[in-house]
């Protein structure tokens, strides 16, 4: 039997929810449903090839299934420029939401993303250049700060529930690294109010800022603007000689 496969350039939202669904599965049902999902043929079908040719898809589909994390400040996507709600900006209304889609963020992912991006409005970057990469464009060589650069959408979980459908479509890279550059910046502040509190020396503040910000760096281009802009209120502070 011929069975034709074409593999994808990239792995979308949408298919990194459907393969992730057999990460439990035994090593053959896993082979068997990640391959139907691929080739869109029912698992039927599958359980009648050959191990081996079952094993050659699988192999050339791992080439792009590691879709690792790369973090992007502002693309564009299906014409509309999007821009990343910076942490220091965010609303009551989508911590609530956030909170929520993340005791499933798996499945739940492409309604995190239409949180984290949300359509730029209004930039103040002058001319903008992009380098295009997997269906989308990555703007390149933003300014530091960059996030005081740009004004997005006001949050409307209606809207940002639309937009999650959209959203299934992107390369699911992006936001796994708009993920991690959240929660990583998320712990930058913790560690800085823990040690404006007292509750944390000084040498333990800078050593933990420092693994932080080496995370940051492993999550793309998009997160090289924002490090060397960051610097922690205890540098300045003077409440605390711990």
């Amino acid at each position: 039997m011929e069975l034709t496969v074409d593999i994808p350039e990239y792995i979308s939202i949408d298919l990194y929810q459907k393969v992730n669904k057999f990460k439990d599965l035994s090593a053959f049902s896993k082979l068997v449903n990640t391959v139907s999902v691929i080739t869109d043929q029912p698992v039927s079908k599958i359980r009648t090839l050959p191990v081996d040719v079952l094993t050659n898809i699988a192999n050339d589909f791992a080439v792009v299934a590691d879709p690792g994390q790369d973090f992007h400040t502002c693309f564009e996507f299906e014409g509309q420029l999007y821009g990343y709600a910076h942490i220091n900006q965010t609303s009551l209304g989508e911590y609530i939401d956030m909170e929520e889609y993340a005791k499933d963020p798996e499945g739940n992912l492409h309604k995190l993303a239409a949180i984290l991006y949300r359509p730029v409005t209004e930039h103040r970057f002058g001319s903008l250049k992009f380098v295009v990469k997997q269906k989308i464009k990555t703007v390149k060589g933003l300014v530091e700060s960059p996030f005081e650069y740009y004004d997005i959408e006001k949050y409307d979980s209606d809207t940002a529930a639309s937009r999650a459908e959209l959203f299934k479509d992107l390369p699911v890279d992006i936001v796994l690294g708009a993920f991690s550059f959240f929660f990583s910046v998320s712990s930058l502040y913790l560690n800085n109010s823990l040690y404006l509190k007292g509750d944390q020396t000084r040498m333990t503040t800078m050593r933990t800022q420092k693994n932080i910000l080496r995370a940051l760096e492993n999550i793309g281009a998009g997160s090289e603007p924002y490090i060397p802009s960051h610097r922690p209120q205890y540098y300045q502070s003077t409440g605390t000689s711990q």
